[in-house]
């Protein structure tokens, strides 16, 4: 049976190696499928879970940082705060951007926070600081690498020109990346005053 077997698998070895390299085909697509699908949900999560909070609030219906809106008082703050157990409360706004690189229009996915506490911020700094001063900005390692960004470089974004001051890592979210800005200049993008985007308890 199995000389049978051999005899039949080497009679036509053209066919062989064919079927044999299909499969091999076929498994190193899976892995490299499953590789990507890992690579995302990692990725797309990555902010929320290295930032230092215990419980992120966010208006009613808000489901995911990206894709939904989320817009509080920033008063809210304060009620949090009086919650027994609360130890700390920080807040942060979300938005997204038109901004001129070079001769270049891109979207920027900014999320405005304290940076004297660093709560909100990037988690991790690869080059330059997450200390910003008025009109600086933290740009995702991706991010800088696509549109060739370095420490000092300049974003505009209306008539706001933003200095590159810092490059981090844990902030590509694969359909993005996320930048960073301080909460009072992240609110005068948008011309608002007194919101809040979400609150990290």
């Amino acid at each position: 049976m199995v000389a049978l077997a051999r005899k039949n698998l080497f009679q036509e070895p053209v066919r062989l190696l064919i079927s044999v390299g299909g499969v091999a085909f076929s498994v190193l697509l899976m892995l490299f499928l499953f590789g990507v699908y890992q690579g995302v949900l990692v990725g797309s999560v990555s902010y929320v879970v290295q930032t230092p909070s215990d419980l992120w609030v966010c208006q009613k219906g808000t489901r995911n940082l990206i894709r939904s809106t989320s817009f509080l008082p920033a008063r809210v703050d304060t009620t949090l705060a009086r919650i027994k157990g609360v130890k700390d409360v920080a807040s942060i706004t979300r938005s997204f951007a038109s901004a001129q690189i070079g001769d270049r229009t891109v979207t920027l996915f900014l999320i405005g926070y304290d940076a004297e506490s660093g709560i909100g911020g990037p988690p991790a700094i690869i080059e330059g600081t997450a200390k910003l001063g008025p009109k600086e900005i933290v740009v995702d390692r991706a991010f800088a690498g696509k549109h060739k960004l370095k420490i000092n470089s300049t974003i505009q974004i209306d008539r706001t020109t933003l200095i590159v001051k810092g490059i981090s890592t844990g902030t590509n979210l694969f359909v993005t990346q996320l930048s960073f800005i301080r909460k009072e200049d992240a609110l005068a993008l948008m011309g608002l005053t007194d919101i809040a985007s979400f609150f990290l308890v």
